[in-house]
């Protein structure tokens, strides 16, 4: 089995996508016949969007587990920097590009705005992606991502490999939820053979992973060539035990493989090297999953949307033919009875935005309220938590130098190393309170959702009903409905919104409200809430490490002359008053910062909902200007005489015949879909 052989579905996938692309463009020349401006312009926005549509891949793990190194070996080329020392500081994309270039993305300011994208030759990103070997105590990223753009043939394919920071970090991991997991399309857990499955890879994998729908997991042993050949079948029956229960893919989903052998084969042209590296069958499976089960839902669930637009427009034909061919008095009759109507939409859309609205500003008071609480809960706790912290490295006042001129230097060496401590330990204890929060915000959240959508449901449907009639009315006189439709009357209203969503078409295959929630969740699982304290407590360090070391100082000149049981009682009262001042500060900084963090963390949450609101006016506002554009269009046809409208009305038997054409070519698009 060869390169070539592992990557052939992807052009299968290709073709379905471009047969349908061609169905959208022929779709898009009826609606402009019908000059329904909003069909056209939602028909555009879908073909760009099915257009843009790929797979995107995101290789995640912890730090020194070889994740660069897996990359550059299924891209087949040193794209990325990988070697024993640097690690991968910031996000790297890796996309198609015709020539070779790199565009590095600024962080975003405090006040949401960013600088512009700075371009960089690729053979420099090295300087901008890796974290120094030493960095200064004042270290800090300025970069959110590089998007690197290569003529590579697995990404000509239509793959987007998204390569992480280790996970180590809270805010890599904050980074990676809520920006990545909502909308990658397979996820690749890369660890390492010679320390598999630690509990924090673990945890990631159930209290992230998992509550985000991520079932189909790859998971990647790597180093595996360094395993003794009499050690390789336990390293094997230990990583499948611990790893397959967490994949839907069972033992299946586990791989075993060296990325080294597998990157040095590719840049040789070994065959026979790469095929021995395992990777070959990883990227098999990774192929079918994406180009199966994934590009079926790419395919499909945009076919879907076309086919209602396909619908709405069989419909409008009979109403343009029938108010082509009444008396202009009357079809102007029927217009100005209309305009009351109309008005009455615009209302209900106006109640309907006004309903979410509330929803929003009451999801908003009552997270608010929920972190205000949790943070003021902490106070006791954090106290509690030093207190009991036991620390390995600790003050040693027998490794500091008395010398004047080297105490300082001695002190905040140690000093560091403690607070770095300190900020782990008080980490993991945040983010054990966090779960619990999480658990109780998700299911006010989720419980609320449920009720709006009902709400915001029977809202719609009467409004689409008040829609039918009026265009009934028009073109028949009498204001009888449509038949039943074939979808809900949010997901007519997603439809007419001709939303682009950044999150992809298969984002929404659960509907807005199910997508609400999941976008929510990412937020919640990203840390949104324990990010804020966390970030205090990183802050802390830089704020008040002059001042604790200027308190000790005195106390160690004077304890560094005792030995023996002297000193090291001394050393347990400089760490005891080390911790109380630490507690002291750290808890001043999160009571002081409690009104504004809290207020952050529900307006992050809050955010996340607002697709609801976007999605659902911007259907109702279409509903109405198809109307309104299908009046004025039907006044122009009228206003060039008679034989323009003879003309039109043979037009509109054309396109009708064109259209169940269409919709006969696209059932039988969808059938060959659904049976793969």
């Amino acid at each position: 089995m060869t390169t070539t052989d592992v990557r052939k579905n992807y052009a299968a996938f290709l073709d379905k996508r471009n047969t349908l692309i061609s169905i959208i463009d022929r779709q898009i020349t009826l609606s402009e016949s019908l000059q329904i401006d909003t069909w056209v312009e939602n028909l555009q926005r879908l073909k760009q969007r099915v257009s843009n549509e790929s797979f995107k891949v995101l290789i995640i793990g912890e730090f020194k587990r070889g994740k660069s190194t897996f990359i550059n070996a299924m891209l087949g080329k040193d794209i990325l920097p990988a070697s024993p020392i640097p690690c991968t500081a910031i996000i790297n994309e890796v996309k198609w590009g015709q020539s070779p270039q790199a565009l590095l993305h600024y962080l975003k300011h405090e006040d949401g705005s960013q600088k512009e994208p700075k371009n960089i030759p690729v053979e420099t990103i090295q300087e901008y992606v890796v974290i120094p070997e030493e960095p200064d105590d004042n270290y800090t990223n300025p970069y959110e991502k590089v998007e690197i753009l290569y003529p590579l043939e697995l990404c000509r394919s239509g793959v987007e490999v998204i390569d992480s920071p280790g996970l180590n970090e809270h805010a890599t991991r904050s980074q990676v939820t809520e920006g990545y997991l909502p909308i990658v399309d397979a996820i690749v857990f890369v660890f390492t053979c010679e320390a598999l499955a630690s509990e924090s890879e673990i945890q990631f994998i159930e209290k992230t992973l998992k509550p985000l729908g991520h079932e189909d997991l790859f998971f990647v042993c790597n180093k595996f060539d360094r395993i003794r050949d009499k050690e390789k079948e336990r390293v094997r029956k230990f990583a499948i035990s611990k790893l397959a229960p967490l994949t839907s893919r069972g033992e299946s989903g586990v791989f075993f493989i060296s990325a080294s052998n597998a990157l040095d084969g590719r840049l040789e042209e070994d065959d026979k090297r790469v095929a021995e590296s395992g990777v070959l069958i990883l990227e098999r499976e990774l192929e079918e999953f994406l180009t199966n089960d994934r590009g079926r839902i790419k395919i499909l669930e945009p076919t879907k949307e076309l086919q209602e637009l396909i619908s709405r427009a069989e419909k409008t034909i009979p109403e343009r033919r029938a108010m082509l061919q009444i008396n202009r008095e009357e079809l102007e009759r029927r217009f100005q009875e209309a305009q009351e109507p109309l008005k009455n939409l615009q209302i209900r859309r106006e109640q309907i935005t006004k309903r979410i609205d509330q929803f929003l500003s009451d999801m908003r008071t009552r997270i608010c309220d929920d972190a205000y609480e949790f943070f003021s809960g902490l106070d006791s706790k954090i106290e509690v938590w030093i207190e009991e912290c036991e620390l390995e490295s600790g003050i040693d006042l027998a490794k500091i130098n008395p010398a004047p001129w080297e105490i300082q230097k001695s002190v905040k060496s140690q000093v560091q190393t403690v607070l770095s401590e300190i900020e782990d330990y008080l980490t993991s204890k945040l983010e054990e309170e966090f779960s619990v929060w999480q658990k109780k915000v998700l299911g006010y959240v989720d419980s609320r959702l449920i009720t709006l959508k009902e709400d915001i449901d029977a809202r719609a449907s009467e409004f689409l009903r008040e829609v039918d009639k009026i265009r009934s009315q028009i073109s028949t006189g009498s204001a009888s409905t449509h038949t039943q439709e074939a979808v809900s009357s949010i997901q007519r209203l997603f439809y007419a919104s001709g939303v682009n969503s950044t999150q992809g078409a298969s984002a929404w295959s659960g509907g807005v409200f199910a997508f609400a929630r999941n976008t929510v969740l990412a937020s919640v699982l990203g840390g949104t809430l324990i990010g804020s304290t966390v970030t205090i407590l990183a802050g802390f360090a830089g704020i008040f490490l002059g001042p604790i070391i200027g308190l000790l100082i005195p106390i160690i000149a004077v304890a560094v002359a005792l030995a023996g049981n002297e000193l090291k009682t001394a050393n347990e009262r400089i760490e005891n008053r080390f911790k109380e001042e630490i507690s002291k500060k750290f808890r001043e900084e999160l009571s002081n910062s409690i009104d504004v963090q809290s207020k952050q963390v529900s307006e992050n949450i809050v955010n996340s909902l607002k697709d609801i609101k976007n999605v659902i006016d911007r259907g109702l506002a279409s509903e109405i200007k198809a109307i309104e554009q299908q009046i004025e269009s039907v006044r122009k046809d009228r206003e060039k005489g008679q034989a323009a409208v003879n003309e039109k009305v043979q037009q509109l038997d054309t396109i009708s015949k064109e259209l169940n054409q269409l919709k006969a070519e696209i059932d039988d698009f969808t059938n060959q879909l659904t049976l793969l």
